[in-house]
């Protein structure tokens, strides 16, 4: 199915983030210390839709999520959560509806936010806004199993858990199940934990999430917002990495670099060897006058003067020279140069100046 396919689908959907209908689809209810993303109708929590390119940076969607034994701040591995960052996609249609829908998101905040500080959900990485999503890689059990008396799960027992970290799970899994994280391929096939982080990178993805608030009340207060991610529908893979054509065979000789800018060229006009470069618009009127260097240069003016002011009219003094005010403009006129305002030295005496000077 293609992007434009998918997309035609996604707009019939009312819980499609970018659907112009959205915002008055929902509301907030209170779930235990925070507040939840509702249908207005119906009270229940909306799974909400959008579309979007995930980013190579935080992505840790393994086996152990997001992870780190030891550091500043240590968490227990029950705590772990798969973590990803979704950006703006390139396709325009879909890039449009990323941008609608931070409004949107925007939005929804407003709408229960006790502060202006509004964290975690919408970041920002360079100059463009992006979504933060995760999901819990456990689950507590309502009863804790009794090591050799209870049976583990078939998905905990067999969950494949890096050596390093095996001894810290062996007590874990009696107290926490496994969530697998639902990631579904182009041909709609599940996508385990191992494989998850190589096959999402730099993909445009289908989201489906719910949205969850805390409001923080210690100094300084803000609200917190999380988007969990529920399912992720991969639409397009990420194009496979080339590899460096400078670091493959060069001792055979240089790299030919028209051989190697082929791929981004098809669709641009290339300059003849014998033009001057400008591919955009109109020739440039090399025959224009000199200006003086100081300030910012107005290439508007300098580069597309018209033809009549470069030639002197019929009353122009001899030589042909216009000053200001005579027909042409301060461009025009002939420009001081340094020292013009200067006396001229003296001419040197002869013997004859001498003679006349006598007489």
């Amino acid at each position: 199915m293609s992007l434009a396919d998918v997309r035609s689908r996604l707009l019939r959907i009312a819980s499609y983030v970018a659907n112009g209908r959205f915002l008055a689809l929902i509301g907030w209810r209170r779930e235990g210390m925070g507040n939840v993303l509702v249908a207005k109708k119906t009270g229940e929590k909306l799974v909400c839709v959008i579309v979007g390119q995930i980013i190579d940076e935080r992505l840790s969607c393994g086996p152990i999520g997001n992870f780190v034994p030891g550091g500043p701040f240590p968490k227990p591995l029950d705590a772990a959560k798969y973590t990803f960052l979704l950006g703006r996609p390139l396709d325009p249609d879909f890039a449009n509806d990323f941008d609608q829908a931070v409004r949107t998101i925007k939005n929804w905040e407003g709408a229960i936010a006790m502060t202006d500080d509004r964290r975690y959900f919408i970041d920002v990485v360079g100059k463009e806004p992006v979504l933060k999503f995760s999901a819990a890689v456990f689950e507590k059990r309502d009863v804790a199993l009794q090591p050799g008396i209870d049976q583990v799960d078939d998905e905990s027992e067999n969950w494949p858990i890096p050596a390093a970290h095996s001894l810290l799970y062996n007590s874990t899994k009696y107290t926490h199940r496994v969530v697998p994280l639902p990631v579904y391929d182009v041909d709609r096939q599940f996508v385990d934990c191992i494989r998850a982080n190589s096959a999402l990178r730099d993909a445009v993805v289908e989201v489906h999430f719910t949205v969850k608030h805390y409001g923080i009340r210690r100094e300084p207060a803000y609200d917190s917002f999380s988007g969990v991610a529920q399912q992720i529908l991969i639409l397009k893979v990420a194009p496979g990495k080339k590899t460096n054509r400078y670091q493959v065979d060069f001792r055979r000789g240089p790299v030919n670099i028209e051989v190697f800018v082929d791929d981004v060229t098809d669709e641009i006009e290339v300059p003849s060897p014998t033009s001057t470069g400008t591919i955009i618009g109109d020739p440039i009127d090399n025959n224009v006058p000199d200006v003086p260097v100081a300030g910012p240069s107005n290439h508007a003016n300098a580069l597309r003067l018209p033809p009549a002011a470069l030639t002197p009219p019929e009353n122009a003094p001899s030589g042909g020279e216009l000053t200001a005010g005579e027909g042409g403009s301060e461009l025009d006129a002939p420009q001081k140069r340094a020292g013009d305002d200067l006396a001229a030295p003296p001419a040197k005496k002869t013997r004859d100046n001498k003679a006349r000077a006598r007489a």
